[in-house]
């Protein structure tokens, strides 16, 4: 999550019930956050009605019009410097229906399609703030229509430590007219978060159950 400081064990001392230093923002994303992946098996991903629904979810108590796209230019910008700039706001809606019936029809790979989706969503910038969790969210949803192990793959972490270098490759991608870069840092990102839950996973096996269970 974007400007949220908290690590793994403030939110399973949150959950517990122990006191945290959490800001109340951030116990707000914390929530919304847990509502909308607890929510990703009733969305549909070609769903225009669903990807706002669960916007709304995500940004609700955060910004003022969580659920609807947005009414102004944007952008991403790093201090002074503009990575690059979206499409004006009166586009947005057919864009994003397009980038979905797009998603309804495509034949490309389920997992190069989450990725695609997940750039060009990026590009358009439909929302006011909270693209990128959305990006991500939808991104999962994709991937777990083709295998439920995504639902639940922490891939996201991997993705929030080389954000810099995502917004980044997405500049390059907006200044040369594809999302090739984009889709290949992603592909890598999954790689790598696959490769780390096989090995924790081979870690867990090494350890007697009746120790795992305490």
């Amino acid at each position: 999550m974007e400007q949220c400081s908290l690590g793994i064990e403030e939110v399973a001392d949150h959950f517990a019930g122990r006191r945290t230093t959490a800001m109340p923002h951030e116990i707000r994303e914390l929530h919304n956050t847990w509502a909308a992946y607890d929510s990703l098996s009733q969305y549909q991903p070609e769903s225009i009605v669903d990807m706002r629904a669960a916007h709304h979810c995500l940004m609700q108590g955060l910004i003022f019009d969580a659920g609807r796209f947005r009414r102004f230019g944007s952008g991403l910008a790093r201090g002074r410097r503009v990575l690059y700039l979206a499409p004006p706001a009166d586009h947005v809606r057919a864009l994003m229906r397009d980038l979905l019936d797009w998603l309804s029809v495509t034949e490309v790979h389920p997992l190069i399609a989450g990725c695609v989706f997940h750039c060009e969503l990026e590009f358009i910038h439909p929302f006011a703030d909270g693209n990128g969790r959305m990006g991500r969210l939808w991104q999962t949803l994709i991937h777990s229509r083709w295998s439920p192990l995504f639902a639940s793959l922490p891939w996201e972490s991997i993705l929030r430590e080389e954000q810099e270098t995502f917004y980044q490759i997405l500049a390059e991608c907006d200044s040369v007219g594809n999302s090739t870069l984009g889709v290949e840092f992603l592909l890598h990102a999954v790689l790598r978060s696959l490769r780390e839950e096989t090995n924790l996973s081979a870690q867990m096996s090494l350890i007697p159950f009746h120790e795992r269970i305490h």
